[in-house]
């Protein structure tokens, strides 16, 4: 399922995430919103002609370069040389972002982790998956929460100091008119006829698989 209140594709994925959707809630509770959108299942359809429209755009936004502004003035990017190479002692900053971007294309919110040293100042990033991430009421922070574990980890928003959390969030939200906490991806009314063409897909491998045979014949007499 990927909206509960309107299927927009078919009964199998209903049947599978609504397990998961009532698990979670038990995890979530009062405080956090509810996603409208099961992320989890929308990331496992794959589709040769949306996935490449999604890592297109998303490269397309993040990885055709950039520039570094610092009080209204642009820097150069060579000026920071170990934050380019390295948002993280794993990542590059290209790595991180790509990611991010991503994730906002093909689920309608990215998020980024922003870590800061003793002075205050920022010194790592890290890309969070968006799936894991859910707006807490009144939107005074966000929160990770993960099906397979009973660990939370909460989040400021970036630049600001709600709840005592070790790190912040920087959250992209596609501007969406469907809801008010959670942004929407541009081709989610395509969602449907992108899952039927997958089964399409599979029916035809299995159809070939089997060399042409049915599955089962019924044969009538008399």
């Amino acid at each position: 399922m990927i909206i509960e209140k309107a299927s927009i594709i078919t009964s199998p994925v209903i049947k599978e995430s609504s397990q998961k959707e009532s698990d979670l809630k038990k995890k979530l509770g009062n405080e956090l919103i509810d996603q409208p959108l099961d992320l989890r299942t929308l990331k496992s359809i794959n589709n040769s002609y949306n996935d490449r429209c999604i890592n297109f755009k998303a490269t397309s936004t993040v990885g055709l370069g950039f520039t570094i502004q610092k009080d209204g003035e642009v820097i150069d990017p060579n000026d920071y040389p170990e934050f380019i190479t390295s948002a993280n002692p794993f990542e590059s900053f290209h790595e991180v972002i790509l990611q991010v971007a991503l994730d906002f294309e093909q689920c309608g919110n990215g998020d980024l982790e922003v870590v800061r040293n003793r002075k205050g100042e920022i010194a790592e990033l890290y890309w969070v998956p968006t799936e894991t991430i859910y707006v807490a009421r009144r939107r005074e922070y966000l929160e990770q929460v993960h099906l397979d574990s009973t660990q939370r980890v909460k989040f400021n928003f970036f630049g600001r100091k709600n709840i005592e959390a070790k790190s912040e969030i920087i959250r992209f939200k596609m501007p969406s008119n469907k809801h008010p906490y959670y942004g929407f991806p541009e081709y989610i009314e395509a969602v449907g006829p992108i899952h039927m063409d997958a089964m399409a897909v599979e029916w035809n491998y299995r159809f070939f698989e089997n060399n042409a045979i049915p599955d089962y014949a019924i044969i009538v007499e008399g």
